[in-house]
């Protein structure tokens, strides 16, 4: 999918992960389709979607003969292992601490990396939205963020630092009873721990911290949480058109 418009020397590149699921595919398309951007525009995937590679996301805006092109990750955290092997596929790191198949692309382009989803305020809005959808009593009520994680120590850390600054400006924002995460990576079990810790005493509210439904929503958490008493309703990031707005600040930084 692309979007050709005025400004010839800039040109957007939006890299999601990619999903065999068509619906996963098409909420990124439909997200990006809602940018507005005066500049030459596409989205691409790591895999799983034929003829829309990053490769092929390059090629394209170099025949729109831009100069500069300002890639953004629809990654949920910058503690993605995948966003290392963006930037070696585009050149902007030179080895990786894993092997990986992916092949170098050569582009006269100059490339700009933009940060992931991370804790950038419009996210943090579209989670307080999800929120607000499934609490009644908030005083009386624990909100519990679940989010993938990482198995790698480095990578972990910055999903723990990401995850703990949206957990504090919810907990500063909304009055809650108690806010606190769990992360799917290195054990998913943890869930199911933190959320027996609080299930008894307080109502327990949990929320996805995912980009797009999938397996993690529809099957790794339902099963981690079975037998427990919680307000759920699956419901990620996508689709909701603040993530065309983010995708639209990442362009005018």
């Amino acid at each position: 999918m692309h979007n050709k418009e005025s400004d010839q020397h800039i040109g957007v590149l939006v890299i999601a992960h990619g999903s065999k699921n068509k619906q996963w595919v098409q909420r990124i398309k439909d997200a990006v389709s809602k940018v507005e951007a005066d500049c030459p525009l596409t989205v691409a995937y790591l895999e799983f979607v034929e003829g829309e590679t990053i490769a092929d996301g390059v090629r394209w805006l170099e025949r729109q003969s831009v100069q500069k092109i300002i890639v953004i990750p629809l990654f949920v955290c910058s503690g993605s292992s995948h966003l290392e092997e963006i930037q070696y596929a585009l050149g902007i790191k030179s080895d990786l601490s894993s092997p990986t198949d992916i092949e170098r692309i050569d582009t006269h382009a100059e490339i700009i990396w933009r940060p992931a989803m991370d804790d950038h305020p419009l996210i943090v809005e579209i989670i307080k939205k999800r929120v607000q959808q499934l609490s009644t009593d908030p005083e009386n009520e624990v909100l519990l963020l679940v989010a993938h994680g990482s198995k790698e120590r480095r990578l972990a850390s910055i999903w723990e630092r990401k995850i703990e600054s949206i957990e504090q400006t919810l907990n500063e924002s909304m009055p809650f009873s108690k806010v606190s995460h769990a992360m799917l990576l290195p054990d998913r079990d943890m869930l199911n721990e933190k959320a027996q810790a609080v299930e008894n005493r307080k109502r327990l509210i949990v929320i996805p911290l995912f980009l797009s439904e999938g397996y993690f929503t529809l099957n790794v958490i339902p099963k981690q949480m079975e037998g427990l008493a919680y307000a759920w309703d699956g419901k990620t990031y996508l689709p909701h058109d603040l993530v065309s707005r983010w995708i639209e600040s990442q362009i005018q930084v």
